[in-house]
Parts: structure tokens; C-alpha cells; sequence
């Protein structure tokens, strides 16, 4: 989150954040400081406006990004994406606090969002593996990007070429063409700023 995105896959600043809050440890290997404050007070928030507070409290997300999720992911009025959607605010909060409860105390947490052409409504994925949690956020595209950006990701989608324009270098305002190998591109993420 943190602006619309043309591409495949975003981490954003906002997942990023939450994500950092939920996974830090004052020591390596140590317990996550945060995590079970996060979840009490995440089970407890029953509106995106208490989310809104949460994440800026504990996930250091300024006024600035969180007034951004409150406009275009939770909003009903014109600058929002989804108002047909509305409420998505318990599909999201249910898909965090199970990834935070299947990491439990051993495993990190990575969160991303993916929105898709097919989707026609918003769900939350939840994958667990031996080393991490991986909750991905489903929806339906959103606008496009206000920002482009620059930063590479460690992110990459590999696809049927569509255009003769897709070339090593090539780019959108959200990824890049890093290779093509016959039919098939292997595009970059970039991420923000």
C-alpha cells in the first residue's frame, strides 16, 4: 500500500512498516517485542479508523499514508477504489490477525499486495512455511499510480511477452523488463520512493 499500482505484486510502505513492527526482536533470535500487543489490540479494533490509529501508534506509518488507506481502501466516496466492496476493513483485519497467530512466536512475517484483473471482490491468503508467514491481499485493480517509481524490488513476475516493446529496459511506472527469452519476459518490481 501507499499509492495504486498497474503491476502484479506490491510490498509498499505501509506493508513494510507493519511487517518491521511484527517482526522486530531486540536481539537475534529473540522474542517479537511487538507482536502480542499488535494482535490484542488488532482483535480489539473493530473499524478501520481504529486500524488507521493502530498502525500509526505502533508501525510508526504517518498521518499521510494512513489518511491514504482511509481514502482509497476503506472509503465509500469518489477517491475510493472498492466502494462497491464496502466494508473490506473485517475481510483484512481477520486475514492479519490469522497471520499473525499462524507465526506465532517462531516465524516472520511478509505481507503483499496483488491486485488482479480476475478478482471481484477482496480476499486474504495466508501461506505458512517452516520459515515464514506469507499473507498476500487480493484485490481488484486499483487506480493507477500517482508516483512512479524507482527502487528496484526483490520481486519479479515472468509472463508471455504481450508487445514488441517489451524489451530489457523497458518500463511502466511500477516495473521494468529485465530479460526476454523467446516468448517469455521476466518483468522487475520497482517500489517506491
Amino acid at each position: 500500500m501507499g499509492d495504486g499500482i498497474q503491476g502484479h505484486i506490491s510490498k509498499g510502505p505501509i506493508h513494510s512498516k507493519v511487517d518491521a513492527a511484527l517482526n522486530r526482536q531486540d536481539q537475534p533470535g529473540g522474542p517479537f517485542v511487538r507482536r502480542a500487543a499488535f494482535l490484542a489490540a488488532l482483535i480489539k479494533a473493530q473499524t478501520s479508523t481504529d486500524y488507521l490509529a493502530l498502525i500509526e501508534s505502533e508501525a510508526n506509518v504517518d498521518v499521510a499514508d494512513s489518511n491514504y488507506l482511509r481514502d482509497t481502501w476503506y472509503a465509500t466516496g469518489p477517491s475510493a477504489w472498492w466502494s462497491n466492496l464496502q466494508p473490506i476493513y473485517p475481510i483484512l483485519q481477520q486475514g492479519l490477525i490469522k497471520t499473525i497467530q499462524e507465526a506465532g512466536e517462531q516465524l516472520l512475517i511478509d505481507s503483499y499486495w496483488l491486485p488482479t484483473l480476475g478478482a471481484t471482490g477482496v480476499e486474504v491468503i495466508v501461506a505458512r512455511s517452516p520459515r515464514q508467514v506469507t499473507r498476500l491481499i487480493v484485490t481488484p485493480p486499483s487506480q493507477g499510480s500517482m508516483r512512479t517509481r524507482h527502487t528496484d524490488a526483490p520481486m519479479w513476475v515472468v509472463k508471455v511477452r504481450t508487445g514488441v516493446q517489451e524489451q530489457p529496459g523497458f518500463a511502466t511506472g511500477d516495473e521494468v523488463v529485465t530479460s526476454v527469452a523467446t516468448n517469455v519476459i521476466t518483468w522487475q518490481r520497482r517500489e517506491l520512493p
